[in-house]
């Protein structure tokens, strides 16, 4: 499985709680592709939030990990690189989500502020409220699995036969240690003296 692959992979598994998007970007931060629905947001909305040039600078300080992009709002993204030896291939960015239950509320407030029609705030609170509210422990962990999706060609996973059957019989072994013999000798005591103990 290559990157992208295994980034599709994650993004599914968290789509069963939480309905984010993939953007991918090319190292010059010019849009490649995204799942993102065009009625949901823009394609480009990274780009017009102004995070380029966040991303570009993180990109050139060297660092390599995950990078979680924030607006005033709450509004969070995690952008991802892929290297390839020291060659960035490609910015790969899941979200968007907000962290905080009251992130709605304030967006819906700075809307009141500006000079809306009736069509196009309902459009955009429609949109708004279609982004899910992660917990921040929870968005930290999907930073990390952003990481890792990234760095996992570098890990061979293999299993065997072998290594499965010694998996399920070790767990059965502690099942039964565990569960069976402390119910055995529970089951030799007298119960009044049992409960004259407590």
């Amino acid at each position: 499985m290559d990157i992208k692959e295994r980034l599709s992979f994650f993004q599914e598994m968290v789509q069963c709680e939480y309905p984010l998007h993939l953007w991918h970007y090319s190292p010059e931060f010019e849009l490649i592709e995204t799942d993102c629905p065009a009625e949901l947001m823009l394609p480009d909305i990274i780009s017009m939030l102004g995070f380029s040039s966040l991303v570009l600078a993180h990109i050139e300080s060297g660092n390599r990990m995950p990078l979680i992009l924030d607006t005033a709002f709450g509004l969070l993204w995690i952008a991802g690189f892929e290297y390839q030896g020291f060659a960035l291939q490609q910015i790969h960015i899941v979200g968007p989500a907000f962290t905080g239950s009251n992130s709605h509320l304030v967006l819906r407030k700075k809307l009141d502020s500006y000079q809306l029609t009736v069509k196009l705030r309902s459009k955009i609170v429609k949109q708004i409220e279609s982004v899910p509210i992660i917990p921040s422990s929870v968005l930290l962990s999907y930073a990390i699995g952003v990481l890792f999706s990234m760095i996992t060609s570098m890990f061979a996973m293999s299993y065997s036969g072998a290594s499965i059957m010694l998996a399920l019989a070790c767990s059965s072994l502690i099942g039964v240690v565990f569960g069976f013999v402390p119910a055995r000798n529970a089951s030799r005591l007298n119960p009044v003296d049992a409960l004259s103990r407590e």
